[in-house]
């Protein structure tokens, strides 16, 4: 398989059709058990226990993404390099990662001072828990999911029928609409939004986002800390929610110039003109 130029063919071991359709079935499945639970505070008090230093979406996410990984590497063979995760790549999306979130966090501070005292957020517990739930369960298990498994599952299918280009935009699109309607449930239980249309839109945006992020970078485990730095900033000098913004920004910016700051070949979208 090539993805901006990368030979993954060698490397990336294909589902069985019936484990792919298994894991697609079991998303809405998921989603509505998981949402419901949250919906009646079933995760609350372990929350409570741990002065919400342990929070619901840890728990929900880490039993979500023991089901799906047991159903994709183990039930479906599927080894993790196939899914853009090897030791290096851990290393090398844990450094950068890092690195976007000090950039983000100079930013808020920089913005912090300008606007006034700079002080200390008095909610740290709860932002670590909130991290930590988006570092091992939600961004975790999406990433996996509609990043790693479903573009290059999808693109390998594709691939067969028509070209290299038209197959790298099916993946992306058709994985990503599954990303932002599968969140329905999660609106309509929980969050209870106002606007679907549009949340969904956005969902998909980012996705597609998201997408070329992993596709330039060949590296999940940069997009999982990216994913969630982007919904829980983790600020330590105040409720500034525009540090999600910055740090985008920044991981943006760290994917354009990937090659250079790994010191891997530049890629392009369409090799070979394809």
């Amino acid at each position: 398989m090539r993805i901006l130029g990368q030979p993954f063919a060698m490397r990336i071991r294909q589902l069985k059709p019936q484990i792919l359709a298994a894991v697609i079935l079991l998303i809405p499945v998921n989603q509505i058990v998981m949402n419901y639970l949250f919906s009646i505070g079933f995760f609350r008090p372990l929350s409570e226990a741990t002065d919400h230093f342990i929070q619901p979406t840890l728990v929900s996410n880490l039993i979500s993404l023991t089901v799906f990984s047991f159903v994709i590497f183990r039930w479906g063979r599927l080894d993790l390099s196939s899914v853009m995760v090897t030791k290096q790549k851990l290393g090398t999306g844990l450094k950068w990662g890092f690195v976007a979130w000090l950039i983000g966090q100079a930013m808020v501070a920089a913005n912090a001072y300008v606007g006034g005292e700079v002080t200390l957020d008095k909610h740290l517990n709860i932002k670590t828990g909130r991290l930590i739930g988006q570092l091992f369960g939600n961004a975790a298990l999406e990433e996996l999911l509609y990043r790693g498994l479903f573009i290059l599952q999808f693109y390998l299918i594709f691939n067969t029928k028509m070209s290299h280009r038209k197959a790298v935009i099916l993946s992306v699109v058709l994985s990503q609409l599954i990303f932002a309607v599968i969140h329905i449930p999660n609106r309509l239980l929980v969050h209870k939004t106002d606007d679907l249309l549009a949340d969904q839109i956005r969902l998909f945006v980012m996705g597609v986002l998201f997408a070329i992020m992993f596709i330039r970078t060949a590296n999940l485990p940069f997009l999982i800390i990216v994913h969630s730095l982007v919904n829980e900033p983790f600020d330590l000098t105040g409720p500034y929610r525009s540090m999600s913004w910055f740090i985008l920004l920044v991981a943006i910016v760290m994917t354009v110039g990937w090659p250079k700051l790994t010191g891997t070949e530049p890629r392009q979208f369409w090799p070979d003109g394809g």
